[in-house]
């Protein structure tokens, strides 16, 4: 038996014949995303102008097509219909995908349910409910990547945990174990970075979020949500933006890699730092 592709809200939809509802071939086995972009021409000239803007992609979409069916009864139909549209127009949405071993997951946003021409009295109807991926990327819980002595400058560090990604990860959080001044951690693909400047007290946590443009220290080193004290002026970014871990790709047989530069100030034996992000697919 095929194990289902997709849950909403942990309720799962079967991919192969169950009890009375299951997804159609017609199902998309993965979202569709789109480039957002801005060309530019120029009266004369050939084509747009060429940037070197990375590419920023508008919300992704997904469909699930579902098929109920009975056996010469319409009540049973109606069931499967009522709950399969309950589920998908509830009002807060979070579809999982589950493939072996690794399960990512995302808000969606219902944004039309179609009832398909496959309709026979008593016996079966289809649905499609398409939904909307306002952020783009499914991905997986966040996992650390620790560097537990960062008494010098890291020119390449490679994060083994990311590996695998396909998309661009612009959710990242940087913790820093003080003391410090300075901190630059720098994305080696895009050139996108996040940097800090300030002082960090010896046992106290720096935590730094490139995707809120926020700063704070705080006592506890498990504070991933803004806490403690502010310290966002201290925050700066390089021209290319706010960091981003863009996945590299050096041959289509090798999993793509993700590593930055990691360079700092003030630092100690004790100075500490963690990236915390999960892999995002697109």
């Amino acid at each position: 038996m095929i194990p289902p592709l997709y849950a909403l809200n942990g309720v799962e939809i079967p991919s192969v014949l169950g009890k009375g509802l299951f997804a159609t071939e017609e199902t998309l086995w993965n979202s569709d995303a789109s480039v957002v972009g801005s060309p530019v021409e120029i009266p004369g000239q050939h084509g747009e102008l060429l940037t070197d803007d990375l590419p920023v992609f508008g919300a992704a979409k997904l469909a699930i097509t579902a098929h109920a069916y009975a056996d010469a009864d319409q009540a049973q139909i109606e069931h499967a219909v009522r709950v399969f549209t309950a589920l998908v127009s509830q009002p807060r949405l979070t579809l999982s995908r589950t493939v072996g071993s690794n399960v990512t997951s995302a808000r969606v946003r219902l944004e039309s349910l179609v009832r398909g021409g496959k309709f026979r009295w008593g016996r079966a109807a289809t649905l499609t409910a398409a939904f909307a991926v306002p952020q783009v990327f499914l991905r997986e819980s966040p996992s650390l990547s620790l560097v537990s002595s960062w008494t010098s400058d890291i020119p390449l560090l490679h994060l083994d945990r990311l590996d695998g990604s396909s998309g661009p990860i612009g959710d990242a959080l940087i913790r820093i174990r003080g003391p410090l001044t300075a901190v630059a951690v720098t994305d080696l693909l895009s050139a996108t970075g996040i940097s800090w400047s300030g002082v960090l007290a010896s046992g106290d946590w720096l935590y730094l979020s490139p995707r809120l443009c926020r700063a704070w220290i705080a006592e506890d080193y498990e504070a991933w949500e803004p806490t403690g004290t502010d310290v966002s002026g201290g925050l700066d970014w390089p021209a290319a933006g706010r960091l981003q871990l863009w996945p590299q790709v050096t041959a289509l047989d090798v999993p793509t890699r993700i590593t930055v530069s990691a360079v700092g100030a003030g630092r100690a034996a004790g100075t500490t730092l963690a990236i915390r992000a999960g892999r995002c697919y697109l």
